[in-house]
């Protein structure tokens, strides 16, 4: 039941196995990849993934050319807690799409790269009925374009980017998370000169809690407001981990995240360092 991430890309499994590791994991389970998946053998009708109940807590799904798992009968309406999804390459249909976005509050990233059979239209009429929809990272390429692009900006207009290019906001967005960094950077090094310096794994104390606190003006936001969901060199920013959480390893949350969402809950918080990346919180 400690499992937070499961990775199975590429691999040839039973379908079922998905379904039992998540089922193991319990709600702690919020990442799972599974693009590629090559299915043994031959698959009933009642082994595909109709329902994704055994899921349903998951923040981050990778899908992607599953045609074996998923169909036309899958129903995505569990899914509420969705922050990315990724089903690239799926002969989805309208109406699967319809009742995902008509359901989430919390989708932020969405992938449809080579729905051939999707039309585009139908999130820019999801976005005129559930107004929690709001958009950073959206890819439709070589689905049905019923609708221009001009049209999905307009009803996305939090867009950083669109078919994997930055948008005029999320260029500018970027170049802000830049310039906070590089000062936070700078306020850091003032406040550190004559002390010693801050040790990997360190537990967040008094001292990292103050150039925290002095930095917040910078950044009143989750950094992934600014950033998307990029792992490129210049989402560059300070990485802490939450052993509370179990966010650990190659997943991080922000500096305000770190203040704001955990320590204030008391949860015990690490530095881990500095990198590229989205927050995770």
């Amino acid at each position: 039941g400690k499992l937070r991430e499961i990775n199975l890309s590429g691999l040839s499994i039973s379908p079922l196995v998905v379904s039992s590791l998540a089922l193991a994991s319990g709600p702690r389970l919020q990442c799972i990849e599974a693009s590629y998946l090559r299915v043994t053998g031959n698959i009933r009708v009642d082994q595909r993934w109709t329902s994704l109940i055994n899921v349903k807590d998951v923040c981050e799904l990778d899908l992607s050319c599953c045609n074996a798992l998923i169909d036309n009968d899958t129903n995505f309406s569990e899914m509420e807690n969705l922050r990315s999804l990724k089903l690239d390459h799926l002969l989805i249909e309208d109406h699967n799409m319809e009742v995902l976005l008509s359901t989430t509050k919390r989708l932020l990233h969405l992938s449809v790269h080579g729905c051939s059979k999707l039309e585009v239209s139908v999130l820019t009429k999801a976005k005129a009925i559930n107004s929690h929809l709001e958009l950073l990272d959206l890819d439709v390429r070589d689905a049905l374009m019923d609708v221009p692009l001009s049209t999905i900006r307009d009803a996305f207009p939090s867009l950083l980017k669109l078919n994997n290019r930055c948008t005029a906001i999320g260029t500018s967005r970027i170049k802000q998370h830049q310039q906070n960094y590089q000062w936070r950077v700078g306020a850091r090094e003032r406040n550190s000169r004559g002390s010693n310096k801050r040790k990997r794994g360190e537990t967040l104390n008094a001292r990292e809690s103050s150039v925290v606190g002095s930095a917040s003006t910078s950044l009143n936001c989750c950094s992934l407001q600014l950033t998307g969901f990029s792992k490129a060199d210049c989402t560059a920013q300070e990485m802490f981990g939450c052993k509370t959480c179990r966010i650990e390893f190659d997943r991080f949350v922000c500096m305000t995240c770190s203040k704001a969402c955990h320590t204030a809950l008391g949860h015990e918080v690490f530095s881990i360092g500095y990198g590229p990346g989205y927050c995770d919180c």
